[in-house]
């Protein structure tokens, strides 16, 4: 007994001082270790702010409560949301308020919502300014296509816009299958909010302080996973002023449409796609779908070794022509914006953040100046 506690004492010194070590020297430390983990911290008052649960419409689930406004610190970002701007009822949207009927709207995820940059920098914002048009953001958390579709049907149509921007991304599928098995089991939307998010707070939270407070937690979990080659969970890729790393294996997972869930959900986001363009034509409105590509996408000829994505890309390939041919058979107006921006030429400066996945406000910049360009090519900013 005496000999175990003094082992535990020894591993206790050795802990601190390795993280002593790290504080004072994290050069050490790769940048991709170094932020390997982190977990946003919110502020408390993030709970009560994303509580929104509409009842009687149990897909809408994990919104904004209106009037509110949460702060978001990540090592990569600071950021805050603010719902005063644009209400309905409970609910609110990150948009810095409309004046009548918005010329367009986005409907989308939290590449719409602009997680990661303050809301002047978002892409809606960035058209709005730019065309001088309104474009009124509801891109919402946690989300999938059942909730976006809910989200047009219930908030955006009410505005009576002439143009909706629909956003799609790859993890659409997942999110969708995830909810349809939840909605199956007779769940309702305050039930659904329990399960995304206070169910997993405790262990959320634990996580949460380490990967803020312990430069130990976060080396010895990015050698972990480094590690595995089997899921490929950490792939680097580093040239010029750009650092990235790759989620090689959640996407592998996320993207498996040889599950028979996933094919369902990816079934799901083509139907969901179609009630959004019935639904836009019947108000008036013209849709134009927007798919947002994973940085994965967009440098894929960087991996190799154990983070070989030729398997990966073909999945990432199969949900897009899986839109796009939807769109060719719909006849509906869509931009593979991935697709836009490598012909474009990518920047050399990060467009996405490094570890998290979401752009960074010179990625908003570049994708607000593709959608533009599709727009007026095809003669939307021209409507009166």
């Amino acid at each position: 007994m005496g000999q175990a506690v003094l082992a535990a004492f020894g591993l206790a010194l050795a802990a601190l001082a390795a993280e002593g070590v790290l504080r004072v020297f994290p050069a050490l430390m790769p940048i991709n270790a170094r932020l390997w983990g982190t977990l946003p911290e919110v502020d408390n008052r993030h709970e009560r702010h994303m509580g929104a649960a509409v009842p009687g419409h149990p897909e809408l689930d994990y919104l904004f409560f209106a009037g509110r406004s949460t702060t978001t610190i990540h090592p990569e970002y600071t950021f805050t949301v603010d719902t005063s701007g644009l209400t309905f009822d409970e609910v609110g949207f990150r948009d810095e308020g409309i004046e009548g009927d918005p010329f367009a709207v986005a409907i989308g995820d939290s590449f719409v919502m602009g997680w990661g940059v303050e809301a002047d920098e978002t892409w809606v914002e960035l058209l709005e300014q730019e065309t001088g048009r309104d474009f009124a953001n509801l891109g919402v958390l946690g989300s999938s296509s059942i909730k976006e579709l809910g989200v047009l049907e219930r908030y955006g149509l009410s505005l009576q816009p002439r143009l909706i921007l629909y956003g799609v991304y790859a993890n659409d599928p997942a999110d969708d299958a995830w909810v349809q098995a939840k909605l199956a089991q007779g769940m309702t939307a305050e039930e659904l909010l329990v399960q995304q998010v206070t169910g997993n707070s405790p262990l959320y939270r634990v996580r949460q302080f380490f990967s803020h407070n312990s430069y130990l937690y976060r080396f010895l979990g990015y050698l972990y996973y480094s590690t595995r080659t089997e899921e490929a969970a950490q792939c680097a890729y580093e040239q010029g002023d750009i650092r990235y790393t790759f989620d090689i294996g959640g996407w592998g997972k996320t993207l498996a449409f040889d599950d028979p869930a996933l094919e369902q959900g990816l079934e799901s986001v083509v139907s969901n796609i179609r009630e959004a363009q019935q639904a836009s034509s019947e108000a008036g409105a013209e849709l134009v779908v927007v798919v947002f590509p994973a940085k994965e996408q967009l440098y894929p000829d960087y991996l190799a070794g154990p983070c070989d994505a030729a398997e990966l890309a073909a999945r990432f390939e199969h949900f897009n022509r899986t839109i796009m041919d939807l769109c060719q058979q719909e006849n509906l107006h869509c931009l593979d914006l991935g697709s836009s921006m490598l012909a474009q030429g990518l920047p050399a400066d990060p467009i996405y953040f490094n570890v998290d996945a979401h752009w960074t406000p010179a990625g908003n910049r570049f994708a607000a100046g593709i959608i533009r360009e599709y727009l007026d090519s095809n003669g939307f900013l021209m409507v009166e």
